[in-house]
């Protein structure tokens, strides 16, 4: 059997396998994951050559051929992968249908060529395997990349069967019938269909990256909810905190007053500076943001980090406590985790701006920064290994933001990064302030 007569035989296999690897290979492997993919491909293999010893050929046995080899693939990725049934599932679907749109892609080259003057020629044999890893190669441009950046494990089973069914039905019923009932139909309705059918392909593709794609977010809200709560928290810590530190500043200068002469002065100046920090109550006229910037001005000071503030917390007064805190305190966590890695110490400045301007509030910082800092969809690139769940500090600013209406903007030039968030003031709330 030359290699033309193998491929036509056992290509479908291979194109099966090319495919599923396209959609599967980032996924989580179990141990020895060569051996098993060798397993799962040489069990593919083997199970087509026995099915061609078969005698009878007809549509319902080329339907149910399919069925039995895309259930061996959706074993194979058990054995491969560590996932669960609706992700198996969910990828093996959107395998099949790039599977099937390449092929059909393909095979509607291959009827042009030999419908042309070019079809007596030797070579128009071999368009249909040439082409058919261009589109699977397509295939994963523009389908399997993107899903690689979703997070599937979370799918819920009716949906992807929902989707698999209709591949199904798609592929394995209406292409294996109507290739045994089509014989004599004119050219341009057997190429009509052949469109059809990758239109559909490309429906069901477009629409799981579509369903990954509402996963990837559904997942980022959650987490991002799940944030906001975390921080919610941590301002309610933070105040009795520094109510409680604030009373113990005033003991302590009471103590240290009666001590006198016995505490040498550069440890009473020392105390005394710390506690100025310390005793201080900062006044905004918002309490949640009093509470902020007294917990970001210590850690500041540890830092060796000027914090300059200039803040009209009355216009603030429309914001929940909790989206205040995650708001400005993400953005100052930023900035000093920015400012502090900066070598000159009189350059580790943070400037913070809150203002009511013509019906809005304008928040803006600035910061120093080092070395190079690159931006993506409007946001900075997080540098902490783990990208999957680091980053959402900037997201769950910027969803504060659009819940309230706002917009946020970012800056990086010269090493100042900026940062400037717009808050729409609500009219009922300019109407308040307008009657005062």
């Amino acid at each position: 059997m030359d290699l033309l007569s193998y491929f036509s035989a056992h290509g479908f296999v291979f194109e099966l396998l090319v495919s599923f690897a396209a959609f599967t290979w980032w996924l989580k492997k179990r141990p020895a994951f060569p051996l098993r993919a060798l397993a799962s491909g040489a069990a593919l293999l083997g199970a087509s050559m026995v099915w061609s010893l078969l005698p009878l050929e007809n549509a319902w046995t080329l339907s149910l051929r399919y069925v039995v080899f895309f259930a061996v693939c959706v074993a194979g990725l058990f054995f491969c992968y560590r996932i669960r049934p609706s992700q198996a599932l969910f990828h093996a679907t959107a395998a099949g249908a790039a599977q099937h749109f390449s092929f059909k892609a393909a095979s509607a080259a291959q009827d042009l060529v030999l419908l042309s003057p070019l079809g007596e020629s030797p070579l128009s044999l071999w368009v249909y395997p040439a082409l058919v890893p261009v589109f699977l190669g397509l295939t994963y441009i523009f389908f399997a990349r993107p899903l690689r950046r979703d997070r599937t494990d979370t799918l819920k089973n009716s949906t992807v069967m929902a989707m698999l069914v209709a591949m199904l039905v798609m592929v394995n019923l209406f292409q294996n019938f109507f290739d045994v009932y089509s014989q004599g139909i004119p050219v341009q309705l057997y190429l009509l269909f052949q469109l059809f059918d990758l239109m559909c392909c490309l429906f069901v593709l477009s629409l799981q990256c579509a369903v990954g794609r509402g996963e990837g977010l559904r997942r980022d809200n959650d987490i991002l909810k799940h944030v906001l709560h975390l921080q919610q928290e941590q301002m309610e810590s933070s105040k009795e905190t520094m109510d409680l530190i604030q009373v113990k500043c005033h003991d302590l200068k009471n103590q240290l007053a009666t001590l006198g002469s016995r505490i040498p002065q550069e440890e009473i100046d020392e105390f005394n500076r710390a506690a100025s920090i310390l005793g201080s109550a900062v006044k905004t006229g918002c309490e949640a943001l009093d509470v902020l910037l007294m917990e970001k001005l210590l850690l500041c000071e540890s830092k060796g980090i000027q914090l300059s503030c200039m803040a009209d917390g009355a216009s603030l007064s429309f914001l929940r406590p909790a989206h205040i805190y995650s708001l400005l305190g993400n953005a100052i966590d930023n900035a000093i985790e920015a400012a502090g890695k900066v070598p000159d110490g009189e350059r580790r400045c943070i400037s913070l701006n809150i203002r009511p301007d013509r019906g809005m509030v304008v928040v803006h910082i600035e910061n120093p920064y080092q070395g190079e800092l690159s931006l993506a969809g409007g946001l900075p690139q997080t540098t902490k290994a783990d990208r999957r769940y680091h980053g959402f500090g900037m997201k769950s600013m910027k969803m504060v933001a659009e819940r309230y209406g706002g917009c946020l903007s970012l800056r990086a030039e010269g090493g100042i990064f900026s940062l400037n968030i717009l808050l729409p003031i609500p009219a009922a709330v300019q109407a308040s302030k307008t009657t005062f």
